[in-house]
């Protein structure tokens, strides 16, 4: 099953990261990489401050035209023999991230003949590879050219959080269909983040259950002098997908089934003071 989020453009992407939304905001730490120029190196290993593709079967490489704006980096062929090859980033320090989001720009081939030609990912961290905890496998159920991704990263169990993320590619038949796949655009950027989160840890005034969830999620919080509240909820790119106001118990229910699957992040405020916050997470159906 396709597990993609949203289609945000880039320009709406760098405006968020740069200026927030509704006081929250969000750090660049990777990119956001246009491959404007060829900054892929290729070969059996590579160090860990570039971008690497190794050059076992046919390599992932850079094109000067038909990205999403500018050049690309993918790789496009028939017979493809179960062709297979990945692109890992630069090390990213995550140091004090609970979660990172890798956000790209995706072209890809369709063939009904294909139903399990992919694009997976995975990081390396605390000398081990993980898998993404939302958005692991993107399926080529859909002929697409520049739609934007974002694949979220669990952190919270790792130590040492200097990560290396893998875009990785699969054709899994030989024949002469076409196997296509571009990316371009692509960063890692942190979670949101407000100025009372620095003061103030979530779980130990907000409970958050089931979590994650498919349908429902109920928000508990303190409430002592039954304060009017208002709920504002974010998804991880920062737009503010939801408010809820004229709350005054220490209990509220959303209702997730026509919201998409991802991470998101919410914030309780009394006027203009947080008073509690966190993060919900909505898994497939």
């Amino acid at each position: 099953m396709q597990t993609r989020f949203y289609k945000s453009k880039l320009l709406i992407f760098i405006f968020l990261f740069h200026f927030g939304v509704k006081g929250y905001a969000q750090t660049v730490l990777l990119g956001p990489e246009a491959f404007d120029s060829d900054v892929v190196v290729h070969g059996t290993t590579a160090p860990t401050n570039v971008w690497f593709a190794p050059e076992y079967y046919a390599p992932i490489d850079y094109a000067t035209l038909w990205g999403c704006s500018g050049g690309y980096v993918g790789y496009q062929n028939s017979y493809n023999n179960y062709w297979m090859n990945f692109l890992r980033t630069p090390e990213v320090d995550c140091t004090g991230n609970d979660s990172v989001t890798l956000s790209f720009d995706m072209s890809n081939s369709y063939s009904s003949s294909h139903p399990n030609d992919k694009v997976y990912f995975n990081m390396w961290i605390d000398g081990a590879y993980h898998d993404a905890s939302v958005n692991q496998t993107i399926f080529f159920d859909d002929a697409r050219n520049c739609v934007h991704f974002d694949v979220v990263f669990n952190l919270t169990p790792y130590t040492d959080k200097h990560v290396l993320f893998y875009l990785n590619t699969y054709c899994g038949y030989n024949d002469s269909e076409m196997y296509l796949v571009k990316f371009d655009n692509i960063s890692v950027v942190s979670p949101l983040s407000t100025a009372a989160n620095d003061n103030q840890s979530p779980s130990e005034n907000v409970n958050v259950f089931p979590n994650p969830s498919q349908n429902f999620t109920t928000i508990q919080f303190p409430n002592p002098d039954n304060k009017i509240l208002t709920l504002y909820i974010y998804n991880a790119m920062g737009q503010e997908v939801q408010k809820m106001g004229h709350i005054s118990g220490t209990e509220v229910s959303l209702d997730n089934k026509n919201r998409p699957q991802g991470m998101y992040f919410f914030q309780l405020k009394n006027v203009n003071e947080s008073v509690g916050n966190g993060t919900f997470t909505i898994m497939p159906m």
